[in-house]
């Protein structure tokens, strides 16, 4: 007959067998709370439950002379607009809250919004300028259907053309 020796476990065990819990629970709760673009991670925006909660930063330039961003650009919209069935109540799912150049994505469904949707909702007038936009720092060719995505930095330069 074979003789098993049983082991005794140390206190000092018990703290690495707590703390490896503590360690691989703390990682599973980051998981959870962490979402990326795609992912159904809900949060609470203006009261109500958006899928996603993305931030980019604009700076504007007429004519080579950097401008404010209005406050307010989308925060209140008719229900009958076309992108007020996926922002909280009132309020489109892209705007800004003030002229720190924020432009808040606050979304109910999985949906990418353009920068030419964010220009409707802004109202700048654009015809007969010459505009162009960098994402960080990067031209882009297609300024009405580039997707904004989280933490873009982007810049429009408008050239306005002048009367001799």
């Amino acid at each position: 007959m074979k003789h098993t020796k049983k082991t005794k476990l140390h206190r000092r065990d018990y703290y690495y067998i707590i703390g490896a819990i503590g360690v691989i629970s703390a990682i599973a709760v980051a998981l959870a709370l962490t979402s990326t673009p795609g992912e159904a991670a809900e949060v609470v925006a203006h009261g109500e439950r958006v899928i996603y909660h993305d931030h980019a930063l604009i700076e504007y330039y007429l004519n080579g002379v950097k401008q404010t961003v209005p406050g307010d650009i989308g925060i209140s919209i008719e229900n009958s607009h076309p992108l007020a069935q996926y922002g909280p109540s009132g309020i489109a799912p892209i705007h800004t809250h003030d002229a720190s150049g924020t432009i808040h994505i606050e979304s109910k469904e999985q949906r990418r919004y353009t920068f030419g949707e964010f220009l409707d909702l802004w109202g700048l007038d654009l015809p007969g300028k010459s505009a162009s936009l960098f994402v960080n720092n990067q031209p882009i060719t297609d300024v009405e259907s580039y997707i904004i995505q989280d933490q873009d930095i982007l810049r429009l330069e408008v050239t306005a053309a002048t009367l001799p």
